[in-house]
């Protein structure tokens, strides 16, 4: 009796291995489909031999974007019983950041972006120092493209930023031509609207603006040959 009792407890045992496995191996990863403008992706061997029932999404977009910086967001969709579909964004550059030796680019948050085009005139900011690693921008960058994104609402294209860090001023050429001097706790919606309304305002009238600074309660425009 108990030998019968034992082979049975046997064969279910076998019957569960064998079963288990069928699963393992039935709902592996056999397909991924990678939507994505740029091919160029670190991290996807974690998926070798990985099982699409167990397999723990936050934790793999969390991996995937750390071994990828200018990766800005995953989205990961399983279709059973063994395909996975990737779909990534990546960060688009809308300045370069000057404060390195190789040129590096900076997205609409702040953080590192990848040129993969032949073009580089995008505005130019200048800091002595900036920490780009964290989940935390540097506040003046944020500032700066804030101001960048305000002014090209008014087709001004911002050249060049740069912070001052000695006297806590920013430095600032529009169009290439119009200098202006900020402080450094100035609100980017309103210099930005300001300097669209005095910079259209003497275009209007033939006037060609040399420099404004807004380091003083109201806004000081000085014209060229003045």
């Amino acid at each position: 009796m108990r030998n019968k009792i034992r082979q049975f407890y046997f064969l279910l045992l076998i019957i569960l291995l064998v079963g288990l496995n069928i699963i393992w191996e039935g709902f592996k990863i056999k397909k991924i489909y990678l939507i994505s403008s740029n091919n160029k992706v670190s991290g996807l061997s974690v998926f070798n031999g990985t099982n699409l029932l167990f397999l723990n999404s936050e934790k793999i977009i969390n991996l995937i974007l750390a071994k990828n910086i200018y990766l800005k967001n995953v989205k990961l969709t399983k279709k059973f019983p063994g395909v996975l579909f990737l779909e990534l964004t990546w960060r688009q550059p809308v300045a370069r950041l000057m404060s390195y030796d190789k040129p590096l680019f900076i997205d609409a948050e702040g953080f590192p972006a990848e040129n993969n085009t032949s073009v580089d005139t995008f505005p130019q900011i200048y800091l002595s120092s900036v920490t780009l690693s964290g989940k935390t921008p540097d506040w003046r960058l944020l500032k700066a493209i804030s101001l960048i994104n305000e002014l090209h609402k008014g087709d001004l294209f911002l050249s060049r930023v740069n912070f001052v860090d000695n006297n806590s001023e920013i430095n600032v050429l529009i169009d290439d031509s119009v200098e202006v001097l900020l402080p450094y706790n100035f609100d980017p919606l309103s210099t930005g609207a300001s300097l669209q309304t005095i910079i259209s305002r003497f275009r209007i009238e033939g006037k060609f603006i040399s420099k404004i600074d807004f380091r003083f309660e109201k806004p000081l425009v000085i014209l060229k040959n003045e």
